[in-house]
């Protein structure tokens, strides 16, 4: 098939490679199972795959890249979970023999959700940039360890990694600078101890409850659908800006939509001066609880403000809805007296959404400019009459990058 034949190409020129005397600085190899025979060829191309890594450590390449692109489902029925519908990966990929490189600085390893086994001990002492991607991690939290624990690594990403067990992971890394988690599902607790990091993305790692964070310098925190976090352990003084999410409304029942976790989180970061919201307003129908009036009203340090997704019509009513809970939060003024900048973005040019924004921005009388984005779908007839109503006194200009796109000045 194709696919036997690219394999069997890449590995024979690594090999004529193999025998000259030139560096290769870095390397590249990405591979996409779209025939049909592609569930036959998976262990196979793993091996493969398992070879190219051994060869970019073994002949000293200083930034490797490899994407594997494999069937959805590469899969056997396991008979010991096959009533509950369980499946096992075909085979893993076995790392922990690879050799020590002191030359490799980049690696980039998007492996097709395959299960993969790491090393326990540190290979790589001159590893800077690191990223994970769309793998299982065979074994224990150790053999992952070994490989976060590289004494130079400053970036350090993790896409869609599934860790064994019921995980916690402890970061122990002097020289990490920016710290990127997205979509790792099992996590429940995260501890870092990272004296110098500045970024920290946490993404859609819906069961972390537990964050410890001992990060002095940390400037950059976005913190987006993690809503089992209720314990945060650590200071944050330094931190200037913040990306979060705030639901609206929630349930009968004491649901919040994880607003607990980013209120916390918006406490601990007392110095925040760029704050960027993705509110969530949900359908009537579904969440009547007001569950955010009250509870943020100082940001006293904040001069830039953006809302995402300020309103999504999902069930009939929802705009009276929103609009009979909005009008009475006129005496619980969010303090933004130091606000300079606000960026609006998807509006519908509904009234509700006029009265939320119009809430939001009613402490903010040192305003210099204001940017809009309407959304695609929203009627252009009522955008220049929104645009207006929440901004008198001032001048409406059309952006020039986008003709949705508005900004105003006093």
């Amino acid at each position: 098939s194709e696919a036997e034949r690219y394999i069997a190409f890449i590995s024979d020129v690594l090999a004529l490679h193999a025998q000259s005397s030139d560096v290769i600085e870095r390397l590249e190899i990405s591979l996409e199972m779209t025939d049909k025979c592609g569930q036959l060829l998976v262990p196979p191309s793993i091996r493969a795959a398992e070879r190219w890594i051994q060869y970019a450590v073994r002949q000293g390449v200083k930034s490797f890249d490899l994407e594997l692109f494999l069937p959805e489902y590469h899969y056997v029925p396991n008979n010991k979970t096959r009533k509950h519908g369980g499946k096992e990966k075909l085979v893993t990929m076995v790392l922990d023999g690879l050799p020590r490189s002191a030359n490799l600085k980049t690696m980039y390893l998007n492996l097709s959700n395959a299960r993969v086994r790491f090393p326990a001990t540190v290979l790589f002492p001159s590893l800077v940039d690191l990223t994970l991607d769309s793998m299982e991690i065979a074994g224990d939290n150790g053999h992952l360890v070994g490989l976060l624990s590289s004494p130079r690594l400053q970036r350090l990403r993790m896409c869609d990694v599934v860790l064994p067990g019921r995980p916690g992971l402890l970061l122990d890394a002097a020289t990490l600078v920016e710290l990127s988690l997205e979509g790792i599902y099992k996590l429940r607790s995260l501890e870092l101890r990272t004296p110098n990091l500045r970024v920290l993305r946490i993404e859609w790692c819906y069961r972390i409850k537990a964050l410890t964070v001992l990060a002095p310098k940390l400037e950059e925190v976005v913190s987006l659908h993690n809503t089992s976090l209720i314990h945060l352990t650590g200071e944050l003084p330094c931190v200037s800006s913040l990306n979060l999410d705030l639901s609206s409304h929630g349930y009968i029942d004491g649901r919040d939509g994880g607003n607990n976790s980013s209120i916390r989180l918006l406490k601990r970061c007392s110095s925040v001066r760029v704050l960027t919201v993705s509110l969530n307003v949900p359908g009537e129908k579904r969440c009547p609880i007001d569950i955010i009036k009250d509870r943020v009203q100082q940001l006293p340090h904040v001069t830039s403000l953006e809302v995402e997704d300020v309103v999504r019509i999902g069930v009939a009513g929802t705009s009276a809805f929103l609009s009979d809970h909005t009008y009475g939060w006129s005496a619980n003024k969010i303090s933004l007296g130091h606000l300079k900048e606000a960026k609006l973005m998807g509006l519908i040019t509904e009234d509700s959404e006029l009265t939320f924004l119009k809430y939001v921005l009613a402490s903010a009388t040192n305003l210099e400019k204001v940017v809009v984005s309407f959304d695609k779908f929203s009627p252009e007839s009522g955008r220049d009459e929104f645009r207006h109503m929440l901004l008198g006194g001032g001048t409406w200009t059309p952006c020039r990058d986008s003709y949705e796109s508005y900004e105003w000045r006093p």
